[in-house]
């Protein structure tokens, strides 16, 4: 969920005050782990909603399109799996927007870039450790 977050810029959530977020727990299996579910995208990166504004609380962030990664610090290894999600499905999460028509078509390809951007940088191993698994943020 966190990777995600960073995907589209949104910094407007918070895990331990379950802040735009819910957990979800299958309620055939008490036992199993809930799912993180984000929720209000508004003030993300991708939507860029003209009323947006930074998230305070994080000073090296000037404009809502900034990225931040608000995770906990992982290993290599457990962001590599993560990542791995992303690279296999990134076809499939492009076309999500690509072919989403009742976005104007100069907005649908401002988004594709922005997720582009995301693609950029997790391509970079240098990058994916400084903003994942150092946890330097932005």
């Amino acid at each position: 969920m966190t990777i995600f977050q960073y995907m589209i810029g949104n910094t407007d959530w918070s895990v331990p005050n379950f802040h735009n977020i819910k957990l979800v727990q299958a309620k055939s299996d008490s036992f199993s782990a809930p799912y993180l579910v984000p929720y209000d995208f508004d003030f993300s990166g991708i939507v860029d909603a003209s009323y947006a504004y930074p998230n305070q609380d994080l000073f090296s962030i000037e404009h809502v399109t900034d990225r931040y990664y608000r995770g906990l610090p992982s290993t290599e290894e457990e962001v590599d799996l993560v990542l791995d999600n992303f690279r296999k499905n990134k076809e499939r999460i492009l076309s999500l927007v690509k072919d989403f028509e009742p976005l104007k078509q100069s907005v649908r390809v401002r988004m594709v870039n922005y997720i582009e951007d995301f693609y950029n940088t997790i391509s970079n191993q240098f990058r994916v450790n400084y903003h994942f698994v150092r946890g330097m943020g932005q």
